[in-house]
C-alpha cells in the first residue's frame, strides 16, 4: 500500500537550494550605493584615500555588480569603462591641463546614461560613475588619487569567474 503525504509536509521532502557564498548574499541583500558613500569626500584630514575606498566600498561594488539577480554587468563593460578613465589620466599626463580633460570626465555621464538605457550597464554602476564624476572634477588630485585608484580598486575586487 502507497504510503500518503500530508500537502503539509511537502515542504520536508524538498531539496533546498544550493547556497550562495557569502559575498554573493551580501551583493544581492544590500543594493545600491551606502548612504554616506561620497559624502565627505575621498580623502582623509591628511589627503590620503580613506580606507573605505580602497577596500570596503569597492569589494561590496565590485560584488553587487557581478553578482545583481536582476542585471550583472560583464567584466568587459566594467574594463571598457575603466579604459575610458585611464585614457583621460594619459590625455592629462600629455596636455598638463585638468580644465581641458573635466568636460571629457563629465561625458562619462551622458555615456554611462545610454548604456543603462540600453541595458549594458545596471543602475548601481550608473550611480557609481555619476557620483565619482562628480567628485572628480573638482580637483586633478581629487580625479587621479580619489576616482582613478577608487575606480582601480573595484575592478580589481571584481570577480573574474562567476
Amino acid at each position: 500500500m502507497a504510503q500518503t503525504i500530508d500537502p503539509k509536509d511537502l515542504g520536508k521532502y524538498r531539496k533546498s537550494a544550493p547556497s550562495k557564498s557569502s559575498s554573493q548574499k551580501n551583493a544581492t541583500q544590500s543594493k545600491g550605493l551606502a548612504k554616506e558613500y561620497l559624502q565627505g569626500g575621498y580623502f582623509d584630514q591628511s589627503e590620503h584615500l580613506k580606507r573605505e575606498y580602497i577596500v570596503e566600498y569597492p569589494q561590496q561594488i565590485a560584488n553587487q555588480l557581478a553578482y545583481d539577480k536582476f542585471q550583472q554587468m560583464s567584466a568587459a563593460g566594467l574594463r571598457r569603462f575603466f579604459t575610458k578613465v585611464r585614457f583621460l589620466e594619459r590625455k592629462l599626463e600629455a596636455k598638463g591641463d585638468f580644465a581641458a580633460v573635466v568636460p571629457e570626465l563629465l561625458a562619462l555621464i551622458p555615456y554611462v546614461h545610454n548604456a543603462k538605457t540600453r541595458k549594458v550597464v545596471p543602475q548601481l554602476f550608473q550611480q557609481f560613475i555619476e557620483q565619482n564624476v562628480n567628485a572628480a572634477v573638482q580637483s586633478e588630485h581629487a580625479f587621479r588619487e580619489g576616482f582613478l585608484k577608487h575606480f582601480e580598486y573595484v575592478v580589481a575586487f571584481f570577480p573574474k569567474s562567476r
